[in-house]
């Protein structure tokens, strides 16, 4: 029998403690990065870094009002994706989707989405707060180490997604 939308339960998981603290977190962020950009701002000099490299210095300059593009981004990035987050059977599953594994399918896809708009809005907080440093002069760039991180963070919820996929347990 072929899965299709249409015969997928339309349940929401309910929200674990690690769940809540996951979305307070991604909040906090969200609410420090806007912080981040009105003192930015405040205190940046007419002429930022607005692009990095794969070893993280700056390869383009431009406008500090260019500062107001991330927090924007991530603001949308950030919204729509707990909308989507609200709709777990819309999601592509690698399995058949059934009412007796909706409940622990959808949790832990739901948990790796929300991971992921976490780390995102981690990874653009980061980027705002040391491009503050770099336009400053304190610092020459983000560090070597910024790429490998931005690509491990934005695996671990894939690689949750799949482990969970193959489990009958959360994770």
């Amino acid at each position: 029998m072929m899965d299709s939308l249409e015969n997928r339960p339309r349940i929401r998981p309910e929200l674990t403690n690690s769940d809540k603290l996951i979305e307070a977190i991604g909040y906090v962020l969200l609410a420090a990065m806007w912080v981040l950009t009105v003192v930015g701002m405040l205190i940046l000099p007419e002429t930022i870094p607005t692009h990095y490299g794969f070893s993280g210095t700056p390869d383009a300059f431009g406008s500090k009002y260019t500062y107001i593009i991330l927090p924007l981004i991530g603001t949308v990035l950030f919204f729509l994706l707990t909308v989507l987050n609200r709709y777990p059977w819309i999601f592509n599953y690698p399995s058949a989707i059934t009412s007796e594994n909706a409940p622990v399918k959808y949790r832990n896809a739901t948990r790796a989405l929300r991971l992921l708009k976490l780390f995102i809005q981690l990874i653009f907080f980061g980027i705002q707060l040391f491009t503050i440093f770099v336009a400053l002069h304190q610092l020459n760039g983000l560090g070597w180490w910024f790429l490998p991180l931005v690509i491990v963070l934005c695996t671990i919820p894939v690689l949750m997604l799949f482990l969970g996929a193959r489990s009958k347990k959360s994770i």
